[in-house]
């Protein structure tokens, strides 16, 4: 809970009080939200750079089109082995607040999700290439 806002217990009891099934929390205790968390909330979970929310919070979209990688067969378990992009299909990484599974808490997760989709627990990060000038 001082690392990620994952699906805690405020999770599984927000979980129980709209009615979605039961599921186990990724960890113990309360993150301190139900939903998302303002960025930089959980400083105890930055990677060794610096940079902050890498899991948790909200999936993050990338522009990258879904296809399984060379060789790993389905692992994906999506049906698509044969390696070809699905323009349908954009990769989202890093999991969300509503993240149970130990699998989906992990920033190099590659999940593929129909681009049209709207959810509350997808978002995006802005990034931009370093500043290289000594005036940064």
């Amino acid at each position: 809970a001082e690392y990620v806002n994952g699906c805690g217990s405020e999770c599984v009891a927000w979980r129980a009080q709209v009615e979605l099934p039961a599921t186990a929390a990724l960890y113990d205790g309360d993150d301190g939200y139900v939903g998302t968390a303002p960025v930089g909330s959980f400083p105890m979970g930055a990677t060794q750079l610096g940079a902050v929310d890498m899991i948790g919070n909200v999936f993050e979209w990338t522009a990258e089109p879904f296809a399984s990688y060379e060789g790993d067969g389905d692992s994906e378990g999506d049906g698509d082995s044969d390696g070809a992009p699905d323009p349908s299909r954009r990769v989202v990484r890093g999991g969300a607040f509503t993240s149970f599974d130990a699998a989906h808490a992990n920033p190099a997760l590659r999940y593929p999700m129909d681009a049209q989709t709207h959810s509350h627990g997808v978002g995006f990060r802005c990034a931009a290439a370093p500043r290289t000038d000594a005036a940064s």
